[in-house]
């Protein structure tokens, strides 16, 4: 009889919840493709499994947790966000000098007078070489 691993039956317990979900939500494509991708990363750890490599098994099911966990917890840190509450915990330190963070540059003039300079703009360039789709 084919048995499992230990972490196989893991996997294919969270496989088997995610494809039932998108089947309740109408994703018959994504459904198929979890199922065609579950029966293969099954097989690969029942694999592992009877190679010895039970702990190398058991890593690659729970990395994407492990890695799940740490990124939430940094995302919660970064933004200052309280996990019980899904709130900012520094909703109530803002302050009316914090909300102006652009301020506009005042112009200081020290002279009062203005120099007008006339420019000419050029008609052709220095080579008539360049100029020949005008004629």
């Amino acid at each position: 009889m084919f048995t499992l691993c230990p972490p196989a039956i893991i996997y294919i317990i969270f496989s088997s919840i995610q494809i039932i979900i998108d089947l309740f939500k109408g994703l018959y494509n994504t459904a198929f493709m979890k199922f065609s991708i579950a029966i293969l990363i099954t097989l690969l750890l029942n694999g592992l499994c009877e190679q010895g490599l039970g702990v190398i098994s058991w890593i690659i099911v729970f990395v994407p947790f492990i890695l799940m966990t740490f990124v939430t917890a940094m995302l919660l840190y970064i933004f200052g966000m309280d996990a019980a509450k899904g709130a900012s915990s520094n909703i109530n330190n803002i302050t009316n000098d914090s909300i102006y963070i652009i301020k506009t540059p005042e112009i200081k003039t020290t002279s009062k007078s203005v120099t007008v300079t006339k420019t000419t703009v050029p008609t052709y360039s220095s080579s008539p070489a360049y100029e020949s789709f005008i004629n």
